[in-house]
């Protein structure tokens, strides 16, 4: 290939290239729709019935993190306080009685061997002088003897010695039984009052120290109820949200719905302001095609339907809730 026909192949490939790069971007243009930056606001709430008490910021008030909002407590605490030591005495009682019942048997018990061991002793004492007697009798006539004498009076002893031992050793390991039921028998009782101990202990806290307070630094939005009012148990006691809004919401009408997809970048801009701009991301997509709210339409006066998005701006910028911005997408023909 001569030098000549190389150079007319490389401007010949040259000159697609730009041609191709011209229509493409003829093809994309720049579409707009409208849209308006807030915040997701954050319900605070309580897990119990609670009495509002004091009421220290106004809605929309800017307050700081860990400032004190609202002051409640709990409505029914003095009666759970009640009831709680009403089952703690009535605990101790129980166990009180258990206790003297136990100690009652084991005393009985106690007594019963002793008497046992009292009765052998006065046996054997009855059979050692009947066995004298009989030694005093055999020696008066000329049985010197020392052999023990297998007569009934003997074998009377041995059935005393067993059956008396019988009766102490069964005796002996109920009264065991008996006092090792004792020491494990105090533990569920034991279990059980510091369990209401506990309770007490956080309920007395949560008495003192019931206190709604601003998660971080942010803008009160709505207070629902007036001091005195009982709330139900997480039912909304104020909304709060950030100063600054970190959200979008737009509708893009139905005939660029194509255009837009989840993770997308958007030129976010101020109407009132055009100097006022951010960069934002999709970050959620409606699942249906609805109708465009009025204030969010190029023109008011006509119905337009379009798909719900949420797009993500900066902590940091300068827009006010609700204010009205305009969304920029680079569009193809």
């Amino acid at each position: 290939m001569s030098t000549r026909s190389l150079y007319l192949f490389l401007f010949f490939l040259v000159g697609i290239i730009v041609l191709w790069l011209l229509n493409g971007q003829h093809n994309r243009h720049t579409e707009y729709f409208y849209g308006f930056a807030e915040n997701q606001e954050t319900e605070m709430n309580l897990e119990e019935d609670v009495q509002l008490i004091d009421i220290l910021v106004s809605e929309g008030e800017a307050v700081s993190e860990g400032d004190t909002l609202l002051r409640v407590r709990i409505a029914d605490l003095d009666y759970r306080l009640q009831k709680v030591d009403h089952e703690t005495d009535d605990l101790r009682a129980r166990e009180r009685i258990w206790q003297a019942e136990l100690l009652a048997r084991i005393q009985q018990k106690s007594e019963s061997i002793q008497r046992q061991r009292e009765e052998r002793a006065l046996k054997l004492a009855q059979w050692e002088a009947n066995l004298a007697f009989q030694k005093e009798i055999l020696a008066s006539v000329g049985d010197q003897t020392d052999k023990p004498m297998a007569t009934p009076l003997a074998l009377e002893r041995q059935r005393i010695l067993s059956g008396f031992q019988a009766g102490i050793s069964a005796d002996s390991l109920e009264l065991v039984e008996l006092r090792e039921e004792l020491q494990i028998g105090i533990t569920p009782f034991r279990i059980q009052k510091e369990k209401q101990a506990s309770e007490r202990d956080w309920l007395s806290i949560r008495k003192k120290n019931m206190y709604i307070t601003a998660p971080y630094d942010g803008l009160v939005g709505n207070i629902h109820g007036r001091v005195g009012e009982h709330q139900s148990s997480f039912s909304t006691l104020v909304t709060f949200y950030e100063r600054h809004p970190t959200l979008v919401k737009g509708y893009v009408h139905e005939s660029l719905l194509l255009q837009v997809k989840l993770h997308d970048s958007l030129d976010v801009v101020s109407i009132a302001r055009p100097e006022l701009f951010v960069r934002g991301q999709v970050v959620a997509l409606g699942t249906r095609v609805v109708e465009i709210p009025e204030r969010l339409r190029k023109i008011p006066e006509l119905k337009t339907y379009g798909r719900e998005i949420l797009v993500a701006i900066p902590r940091k910028n300068d827009f006010l809730q609700k204010e009205k911005v305009q969304l920029f997408i680079e569009a193809s023909n």
